[in-house]
């Protein structure tokens, strides 16, 4: 039996002691990701609201950032919050209180959309170094059925694993909380063992992939720039900006993603992997608003629906005071009115009693 661990420690769970100090560290681990998870919902959210409102942007092109970032939206929402808050409760030896159905979906949720997401991550890398370095063959593949069919082979891809496991029904065999270990298959069947290995393969694989095809890619953009001479193009297009958000993105996904991938080949100790984690998974908050941020078609476009916004409340809220403002001044008049009235008649009845004005 083994302990919750994303670097491959083994505690067992029937005899779990709590660590303090460890705890304390999960506890923090979980806040850390649930702010990230709460920051990246508002960001994907903004994100995929940029991405479908431009028509400039490729229709192929648009349907691979939608997914990706559809995906992290998903991350974010259901499987960051939930594994962390099993991870949080294993730390804290309660693990076996929680039934059985929440940890599986989130467990299930979280090693199928996370990996979704890192190689929808590696094929945009790809994908970006073929349009540099051979844009007539980028443009065969930048199609919107060729960029359906290889979504749904990523999809398969990552669920395959799960098949076979619910196949063998591993679930009901083995507690949840042990499966999320990186040394669960240690001592088991083959079948097991190899379904972790292809979790292993998409958990490193990308990162590698990414690596190679950023390298490749910054080293050809820089060749041509010296053969053509370096200029900034002040008519760039939409896509020129996505083609750059886009780039930035990756470079940013490496440098929180390789630390991580080191950490699972090395297996740190229990602490430095929570911090680790946890600075992996900011990604998922900063992906999104370089994406919006550093591309100007999109900032502007945001910008200008949040003032307009902010206007249809004020002129709305105008309005209402206006719509206030009336009635009090009809008040107003008929008072002064009805006080004309009133000083009048008591004129008439001070003349009519005889009292008069010497």
């Amino acid at each position: 039996m083994a302990l919750v661990s994303e670097n491959g420690t083994d505690i067992p769970v029937a005899n779990c002691t709590a660590d303090p100090y460890v705890t304390d560290w999960g506890f923090r681990y979980f806040i850390a990701n649930f702010t990230i998870a709460v920051v990246g919902t508002v960001g994907n959210i903004v994100s995929l609201w940029s991405l479908f409102r431009c028509r400039k942007t490729n229709p192929a092109a648009k349907i691979q950032l939608g997914t990706f970032f559809g995906v992290q939206l998903i991350v974010c929402i259901l499987t960051l919050p939930g594994f962390s808050f099993v991870k949080k409760l294993a730390l804290l030896c309660q693990a076996a209180d929680l039934p059985m159905e929440p940890k599986l979906l989130f467990l299930f949720t979280h090693t199928l959309f996370l990996p979704i997401e890192r190689i929808n991550f590696t094929s945009m890398a790809i994908m970006r170094l073929v349009a540099v370095r051979w844009p007539h063959h980028y443009k065969k593949f930048v199609q919107v059925k060729v960029i359906v069919v290889m979504e749904i082979l990523i999809f398969l891809y990552a669920l395959s694993p799960w098949l076979v496991a619910f196949a063998i029904n591993l679930h009901g065999s083995y507690p949840i909380e042990d499966q999320m270990t990186v040394t669960f298959s240690l001592g088991k069947s083959k079948t097991i063992k190899n379904i972790y290995l292809v979790h292993g393969i998409n958990h490193l694989f990308p990162t590698f992939a990414s690596l190679l095809a950023y390298s490749l890619m910054m080293y050809t953009m820089i060749r041509q720039k010296q053969a053509m001479g370096a200029h900034k193009d002040k008519n760039a297009t939409t896509m020129d900006h996505v083609a750059y958000t886009i780039r930035l993105v990756i470079l940013v996904n490496l440098l929180l993603d390789v630390p991580h991938t080191l950490a699972h080949l090395l297996r740190v100790s229990q602490v430095p992997s929570l911090i680790i984690h946890s600075i992996f998974y900011m990604h998922l908050a900063l992906d999104p608003f370089i994406f919006v941020g550093m591309n100007v078609h999109y900032r502007k476009a945001l910008v200008t629906s949040i003032r307009s916004c902010f206007r249809s409340k004020s002129s709305h809220n105008s309005q209402s005071q206006q719509g206030l403002e009336v009635p009090a001044q009809r008040m107003s008049l008929l008072n002064v009115s009805q006080s004309s009235q009133t000083r009048s008649g008591a004129t008439e009845l001070t003349n009519d009693s005889g009292v008069s004005n010497v």
